[in-house]
């Protein structure tokens, strides 16, 4: 009888142990989800771009963060002057920037963006600008306002090719000379 009680206990522990391998999901291992948080963080950061020996690029920031899902690199108070050959330094001032490392386009966020075209220099705030430093092209919007000399233009997008010196205003822009 203890022999048969002994099958009757194994028997009933293997269906069990199967009905819990069956019913019972593994959990397998995952990371934690990144929920929106960087993947590194720096302070007090300084970016430097050499191109065939020749500085194109000299970024400072007081804070940065790193985010490699979306290889964007976020800073706070940027500070950046960029060189082209043959052209006058393209200097960036800006609280919160974000600089897109796959195309090295920046984002800026109320900046304030000094430059010379045709041995004028010019002065500009947007509310939001980008800067494809490769390419020499920036794009601004949002309560624009540019100084140049003693011309002082305001609007509400601007597009400035810097290779061709060419600056355009659209949406109610608005140009008045400073006497």
């Amino acid at each position: 009888m203890t022999k048969k009680i002994a099958q009757i206990c194994i028997f009933l522990s293997c269906v069990g142990i199967l009905l819990f391998g069956v019913l019972v999901k593994p959990h397998l291992f995952s990371p934690p989800k990144k929920e929106n948080r960087p993947d590194y963080l720096f302070e007090n950061i300084r970016l430097k771009e050499f191109v065939r020996g020749q500085k194109t690029m000299d970024i400072v920031a007081s804070k940065a963060s790193y985010d490699r899902d979306l290889e964007l690199l976020r800073m706070s108070a940027l500070t950046a002057v960029f060189f082209a050959e043959d052209q006058t330094p393209f200097h960036l001032v800006s609280p919160d920037a974000g600089l897109q490392l796959t195309t090295g386009a920046i984002f800026l966020y109320h900046p304030i963006i000094k430059t010379v075209l045709s041995d004028v220099g010019m002065k500009i705030r947007a509310t939001n600008a980008v800067w494809h430093s490769r390419e020499g092209d920036l794009r601004a919007t949002g309560n624009i306002r540019v100084l140049r000399g003693r011309l002082s233009v305001s609007s509400e997008a601007m597009h400035m090719d810097q290779a061709r010196g060419r600056v355009t205003f659209s949406g109610r822009a608005k140009a008045q000379w400073i006497f």
